[in-house]
């Protein structure tokens, strides 16, 4: 029985994307070549990461998905800024970063998607750190003599419906394939 590594998550729209990548453009070349960018169609908030799991566990994490989808109305989400993270003491990403506001409402999706998963047996380590709505656009080691990056942006993103992924890794990085959507009320 072959072993998938899931996550479920909000895929982001081409038009966002576009606008995302305008913005990385003015710093883009502020690096070294210590950094590893994202590559676009890979942008999407992690709601819950799940782990290698069986095929076995796809029917229940479906039928999770579903429930919950089906108490949540779909509505627009927020980016706010770019800026290094998981924090500016230690940064070894930048992100793009969802506003207060969509990381509460995000939170809240999560919180009931895993309690959920639990409740069906599905098996996966839950993260019990304080959700942050996040698009992980580069990575890289050490943060000393990192070039100013922070921004204020404001851009709207539909969170319409969530995504479950497969995440297969590589020499070049991770590729990702939707196995499934589940559509928000």
């Amino acid at each position: 029985m072959r072993r998938k590594r899931l996550f479920i998550a909000i895929n982001l729209p081409g038009e966002v994307k576009d606008r995302v990548a305008g913005e990385i453009e003015k710093f883009r070349y502020d690096f070294t070549n210590d950094i590893r960018f994202s590559e676009r169609e890979n942008w999407h908030v992690t709601v819950a990461f799940l782990g290698d799991q069986d095929d076995m566990a796809i029917g229940p994490i479906l039928d999770s998905m579903q429930r919950v989808c089906g108490g949540f109305s779909a509505f627009e989400g927020e980016f706010d800024s770019i800026s290094y993270g998981p924090n500016s003491k230690n940064p070894r990403m930048i992100w793009l970063n969802g506003s207060a506001e969509t990381s509460e409402k995000l939170a809240e999706l999560k919180t009931g998607l895993e309690d959920n998963l639990a409740e069906l047996g599905v098996d996966f380590s839950r993260e019990f750190r304080k959700f942050h709505a996040h698009v992980t656009l580069a990575r890289f080691r050490g943060g000393r003599g990192l070039p100013e990056i922070n921004r204020g942006l404001k851009l709207s993103f539909p969170v319409a419906s969530l995504d479950l992924m497969e995440s297969r890794l590589g020499k070049s990085g991770a590729e990702y394939e939707l196995l499934q959507k589940v559509e928000l009320q």
